[in-house]
């Protein structure tokens, strides 16, 4: 076997090719890609993966050549696809071209794709066969990328529309011709956008030597080695699977098992299919996974690790009962810097992992003192993380593409001149140096005297049995300065759910979490993570048509002296004419943060 410090000196496209020349690799399966026709896994060896690597970079080459891009210049390649193997195909042929990938959001249509391609600069886009309408009917609002350099994988029958991508390869150059260029490992190697779940996107520059330094961190926490099998569901345009599974998987020399999307009814088939030991996601899956599983057990299952962020403590820990897992990984980080801790078995249940001095970071005031700066606070004091971005190396933010105003809104100088990154999420650390994540800045509602974290509200009410997710958040108080509490359930079936019994329950704790609105879903807005975008269901909340339809799968009762009655939509515009003059001001200003107003 090659020793990793020799792996280490390689950066992405040597990697690559080592992986499909080296006698112990060349004819392993690299990639088990699920196909939809016929519903089982397909395996890629490592070589072969390279040799689409080729092709890849050898399409984009061309592509460079007919619009006159030199070697030297910048070349953004979008990719706006679900997981299927193409998308590492082209991440592949963008190292071999020092081109960069930009990963389109795949939930992104209309005015929110075209500002995506036009802002990041996209010279060709690939996309599939599941989203190729999206993109055609995008078409005009697209300003410098033309349909001519825009290719769809898998689909017949386009080329009078959008051409595939074996037709453009047809009239590409011999790939034998092909010559890679030399890796420049410091350029951007990809741009993952911010999921949106708080405001616009953003590009995010990631280096081709920091998804290295990524991968290596994630091998080390993982102990991810060659036998390894990881299952990647989570999107591959998110930094989740990027960072936590295939980086790693091709670094070490593992295979991986990919779906196009997430599934909590196949989860269970896949890993036992593709002998999955290690699965990554953000939060929400699991409690999915624990829906649909119920009290089943699969301690036989090959799965060995879970690695998450965002999954609360009890569903932790019934994940690793159900499935027998040696470790569930908690890890906290952002696309942006890489995770900073890592909760491991000597971590208070509740945290998010203990400080890493390789990583530091500081809870800062998120009020500025008289001199200017913002104090670093003490244990147990609730403040925003801030990470140190001169201690992260290679993993270090970079910056936002093309906004240096939000680059330098994320860069924070503190009086000791060191540079931190805001990460805009509020946390705290205990006596013994764990992390806990309280929410993100902002997320705060005032109920009884105090500002009470929404995340606090949403872990005690979620345990209430027959909720699968759940979004807590005030609004403003008609008749004082403290705010109306608001929960969001999701639910199988909403027209049946025990609202009485879910009040009764959640008056049994702090009088602080009880809701003063409780709106019941079978379905809440997300992201292509499962991340519940609160910003449209706090402005949704309040803008209800009333239709017998909206009732029956969208239905919001008003709680009082623990007892609750149906509001509809005349009860809303009553209420909100009964907004005090500084009420309705506060109001106003939240509607403006969401986006809208009344």
């Amino acid at each position: 076997m090659v020793d990793i410090n020799v792996i280490n000196k390689m950066n992405f496209a040597e990697i690559a090719e080592f992986r499909a020349k080296s006698p112990e690799t060349r004819n392993k399966t690299f990639i088990m890609a699920f196909n939809t026709d016929t519903s089982d896994f397909v395996p890629i060896s490592f070589e072969a993966f390279y040799q689409q690597a080729l092709q890849y970079g050898n399409l984009i080459e061309e592509v460079r050549r007919r619009k006159g891009i030199k070697r030297a210049d910048t070349f953004n390649v979008g990719v706006i696809m679900n997981n299927y193997p193409e998308f590492l195909y082209a991440q592949a042929g963008c190292a071999l071209t020092n081109s960069t990938l930009v990963a389109v959001n795949t939930l992104r249509v209309a005015d929110g794709l075209a500002h995506d391609v036009n802002y990041t600069d996209l010279g060709l886009l690939f996309t599939d066969e599941d989203i190729v309408d999206n993109v055609k009917d995008t078409l005009e609002l697209f300003t410098n990328l033309s349909r001519d350099y825009i290719f769809v994988r898998g689909r017949e029958g386009e080329s009078d529309v959008i051409q595939t991508i074996e037709d453009f390869m047809v009239h590409c150059p011999p790939v034998e011709d092909f010559v890679p260029q030399r890796l420049d490992d410091t350029k951007v190697g990809m741009i993952i956008f911010t999921s949106g779940t708080t405001g616009a996107p953003k590009g995010i520059e990631i280096t081709w030597k920091k998804l290295m330094a990524v991968g290596f961190t994630s091998i080390n926490f993982l102990k991810y080695d060659s036998m390894d099998i990881g299952y990647i569901c989570m999107p591959l345009g998110h930094s989740n699977s990027m960072y936590l599974n295939y980086m790693p998987a091709l670094i070490a020399g593992a295979s991986i098992g990919l779906r196009s999307r997430f599934s909590s009814s196949k989860f269970v088939s896949d890993i036992y299919t593709c002998n999955a030991t290690i699965w990554n996601c953000v939060g929400k899956p699991v409690t999915y996974i624990l829906s649909t599983a119920g009290d089943a057990d699969y301690c036989d299952s090959p799965l060995r690790i879970t690695v998450s962020t965002g999954t609360i403590a009890d569903e932790q820990e019934k994940f690793i009962k159900i499935f027998g897992l040696d470790m569930f990984i908690e890890a906290y980080g952002q696309t942006e810097t890489g995770a900073i801790t890592v909760k491991t078995s000597d971590s208070a249940r509740e945290s998010t992992g203990k400080r890493n001095p390789a990583r530091p970071f500081l809870i800062l005031d998120e009020n500025y003192g008289e001199a200017g700066f913002r104090k670093a606070l003490e244990i147990n004091q609730v403040g925003e993380i801030a990470i140190d971005n001169e201690a992260l190396g290679d993993s270090a933010f970079r910056g936002y593409y093309r906004n240096e105003a939000a680059t330098r809104s994320k860069l924070y100088k503190l009086n000791d001149g060191r540079i931190y990154y805001l990460t805009g999420d509020l946390g705290k650390v205990d006596e013994q140096e764990n992390l806990y994540f309280m929410g993100r800045t902002g997320d705060w509602y005032r109920k009884k005297g105090e500002n009470r974290a929404e995340s606090a509200a949403e872990e005690y009410l979620i345990k209430f049995g027959g909720i699968i997710t759940i979004a807590a958040f005030g609004i403003p108080d008609s008749q004082s300065q403290e705010d109306y509490l608001i929960a969001t359930l999701e639910v199988n079936d909403p027209k049946i759910f025990d609202i009485q019994g879910f009040i009764e329950y959640a008056n049994t704790g702090d009088k602080g979490v009880v809701p003063d609105f409780v709106r019941v879903v079978n379905e809440m807005p997300k992201t292509s993570t499962s991340k519940i975008v609160k910003r449209s269901v706090k402005a949704f909340h309040i803008k209800r048509s009333g239709s017998p339809q909206e009732e029956s799968t969208d239905i919001v009762y008003k709680v009082k002296d623990n007892r609750v009655e149906f509001i509809g939509v005349n009860e809303y515009k009553k209420l909100i004419e009964s907004y005090l003059p500084q009420s309705r001001e506060r109001l106003d200003t939240f509607l403006k943060r969401m986006g809208g107003s009344l």
